[in-house]
């Protein structure tokens, strides 16, 4: 992960901060398609918490074409 980052392992890093204006997985795959059109070379990674029902959102998240 620090290589990803761009940092030194052992680092503390700071996690980016939650988008407001995604409140669905709808959302969530219209700002992937949207960095696509923008990039269709761009990597794009979600980031999920690990807590009951992951799986759900992992599942659209998959289906959003995110890399």
């Amino acid at each position: 992960i620090a290589r990803l980052r761009y940092s030194v392992p052992g680092v503390t890093l700071i996690s980016p901060p939650p988008h407001h204006d995604i409140y669905s997985i709808e959302d969530l795959a219209q700002l992937i398609f949207d960095l696509k059109q923008v990039n269709p070379d761009a990597l794009v990674s979600v980031k999920l918490v690990s807590r009951p029902g992951v799986g759900t959102i992992a599942t659209g998240v998959a289906k959003a074409y995110a890399d």
